[in-house]
């Protein structure tokens, strides 16, 4: 497992940069993690399940933009969720929406219920 600071591929409004945390294989499914505290830890540990994971180092990020630079790359060979905790798993739920993606939602965050009315806010879709 590799993984380390990059700038950010997927760009977003402040600059700044992702930590990318690449599997042994060298490839796997995809996942954006957005995570405030320790965002490159929990990337590491998605990475030695075989996941090719990009953290951004805020949340300011440009999810939709993040998912389609994780897609695009050589090591992304699947398909790609978003993960977020808090914070992040509202950024996560709103960028799906608005951006009409087709990548998997995995959310943890206060209050979730009460916005989470959309079919479209399925995992399993």
């Amino acid at each position: 497992m590799s993984g380390g600071w990059i700038s950010n591929p997927g760009g977003d409004r402040n600059g700044g940069r992702v930590y990318l945390a690449v599997p042994e294989a060298g490839g796997g499914p995809g996942l954006v993690l957005l995570e405030e505290t320790a965002g490159p830890e929990i990337a590491d540990l998605y990475a030695q399940e075989g996941y090719v994971v990009v953290c951004p180092d805020r949340l300011d990020v440009d999810v939709g933009a993040a998912v389609q630079s994780l897609r695009s790359s050589s090591e992304c060979t699947g398909e790609v969720g978003i993960l977020g905790f808090a914070k992040g798993g509202m950024l996560a739920y709103r960028a799906r929406q608005r951006a009409a993606s087709t990548a998997r939602l995995f959310i943890t965050a206060p209050g979730s219920t009460r916005w989470l009315t959309s079919p479209r806010a399925s995992p399993a879709r």
